[in-house]
């Protein structure tokens, strides 16, 4: 599954093949590092190799598709947005339900997130399978509503995985297990969402070296 970002970037090489463009360029227009674009192309690369397609790439050149495939990679980014659409749609319940105490209504997150009823119920049953990997699952009670369920450091630890996975993308410097692993005395997990929630809001770029 490709990120927002790398759909992004496919976007750009398909309106601009066979012309080649830059990973400076694109990490201009992108507001990342080039090392950013290189495994984002990278990723990319992967990801079409399962539909028998690659990104064309020349050292000093640049990277493009050639003109033959760009219908086709079309269509499967189309397919890819639909489900990047859907990831959103479960991220935000979650977001929704993150240290709530208290059961809120199926109606209450469709009138809030502009989904359906059923949508909602689909999405939930999707995102308790990624939710698990962190001891956590969303209940369901008749006349109650849904709850997440799980402890306060397993939601603060999903949460700033989340950050890391929307802000980041691709990046994989940042371990929270590992790090955590060093200082078991400190919540790190809540540390690293406090400064990836300065940053969206400050709009603060930090390098990797800085978040380290």
């Amino acid at each position: 599954m490709l990120t927002e970002r790398e759909i992004k970037v496919v976007e750009v090489l398909l309106d601009e093949s066979p012309n080649p463009l830059t990973s400076e360029f694109l990490s201009a227009l992108m507001g990342v590092s080039s090392r950013t674009i290189k495994e984002d192309i990278n990723n990319i690369d992967d990801f079409l190799k399962a539909y028998k397609f690659n990104v064309h790439r020349k050292r000093g050149i640049g990277y493009w598709f050639e003109s033959s495939s760009v219908n086709e990679i079309k269509e499967i980014v189309n397919k890819e947005v639909i489900n990047t659409a859907r990831k959103d749609l479960e991220n935000e319940i979650v977001k929704k339900l993150l240290f709530r105490e208290n059961f809120v209504s199926i109606e209450w997150l469709s009138q809030k997130l502009y989904f359906s009823t059923s949508e909602i119920f689909r999405a939930i049953k999707s995102v308790n399978k990624e939710l698990s990997k962190y001891k956590l699952k969303i209940i369901s009670k008749v006349y109650k509503g849904v709850k997440l369920l799980g402890s306060e450091k397993q939601q603060r630890l999903y949460y700033a995985q989340f950050l890391k996975n929307k802000y980041f993308f691709s990046s994989n410097y940042l371990n929270i297990e590992e790090i955590q692993s060093h200082f078991p005395n400190e919540n790190v997990a809540e540390i690293i969402a406090i400064i990836f929630e300065f940053k969206r809001k400050t709009n603060i770029y930090l390098t990797d070296r800085a978040i380290r």
